[in-house]
């Protein structure tokens, strides 16, 4: 959801709750504000330099190889918007379901994480012991089900405030209150093993409970240290969890990895295990399809078990520099 908002509009919402700019990351920080190094947000609704490059630090508009890596400076951007995003989630709903509409689009499937981090929090409390079947008695007994039952009523508050911004039910109705919105809960892979878990199953008890939830899928660069540690223990844990809730639907970014960015044998399994051991039914990016091991059966399997791949061609150009003859999707259109 955040990664759909504007980043004018984020400059909007920092403006409006009073909160400040750090001058030297670009983020948006609470305050206290000074003038030089912690101006007030809406200093820079005065000053169009300041603005501009407020705009560029917050998306990829205007990025250019050699600042920093357009993959970090991607996923950093959400860290420097995210205090001005969290207070206003129909807001963004609102924004995000509007322009859809307009561009006809029917139906919504956004990732979005509604608890606002009291699952993992839940998670950091109880600890790892490797015991994931212990991990989740424990996650239970820790009111988790309470979370499932807050974070439902929070989603009802959340729409009905979006169906009030968009007019819905009265003469100027937007054409958004006609978009179906449902929600993925990522779960973030570069969180320590206990707090990835409990984000884990609250999402798939979360859409046991709600039909507005409808399934799960993981976030955050799959190519940092973190996330390749743990991807094969992340693997385990969903699986852990299919088993227990086997009607919670599973899409998973994997494969979204340029030759280069980790050692080759980094490329050689995300995909096929995002299949086999975690059961997802579709795969975020799989741009490294071709480095996995045996990627010709790879193929011909997915191909038999209606995998849907998501394919983001100005993604894949822009953050990992596959584009051409060098992105996959001619293979996948001819398996």
């Amino acid at each position: 959801l955040e990664g759909a908002v504007y980043a004018e509009i984020f400059i909007g919402f920092a403006a409006q709750d009073g909160l400040c700019i750090d001058r030297k990351t670009l983020s948006v920080v609470v305050p206290p504000c000074d003038a030089a190094g912690r101006p007030a947000a809406s200093t820079a609704l005065q000053d169009p330099p300041f603005y501009n490059d407020l705009i560029d630090a917050l998306s990829m508009r205007n990025w250019t190889p050699g600042r920093d890596s357009a993959q970090d400076h991607f996923f950093s951007a959400f860290s420097r918007f995210r205090a001005a995003a969290r207070p206003h989630p129909a807001e963004m709903l609102s924004e995000v379901i509007a322009r859809s509409a307009a561009q006809h689009v029917q139906y919504l499937e956004l990732m979005y994480i509604p608890d606002r981090g009291t699952a993992s929090a839940l998670g950091a409390a109880a600890g790892w012991s490797g015991d994931t079947a212990k991990l989740r008695e424990q996650l239970l007994a820790a009111d988790l089900l309470k979370l499932v039952s807050s974070t439902r009523q929070f989603l009802d508050g959340t729409e009905k405030q979006v169906r009030a911004l968009l007019k819905c039910g009265t003469p100027q109705a937007d054409p958004g209150c006609e978009v179906t919105v449902r929600y993925l809960y990522p779960a973030l892979r570069g969180l320590p093993p206990e707090q990835v878990f409990a984000q884990l199953l609250f999402a798939f008890e979360l859409s046991q409970a709600d039909r507005r939830a409808v399934g799960v899928n993981m976030a955050m660069a799959e190519h940092w240290y973190i996330p390749m540690r743990d991807f094969d223990l992340h693997m385990r844990m969903l699986s852990y969890l299919h088993n227990l809730y086997p009607k919670t639907h599973i899409s998973l970014h994997a494969g979204e990895l340029a030759f280069g960015q980790v050692p080759p044998e980094g490329l050689r399994s995300h995909i096929r295990k995002s299949i086999k051991v975690a059961s997802a039914e579709r795969i975020g990016h799989g741009v490294d399809v071709m480095y996995e091991d045996r990627p010709i059966d790879l193929l011909k399997e997915m191909a038999q078990r209606k995998t849907l791949v998501e394919i983001c061609l100005t993604s894949n150009d822009l953050i990992l520099g596959v584009r051409g003859a060098a992105h996959p999707l001619p293979l996948y259109l001819r398996y």
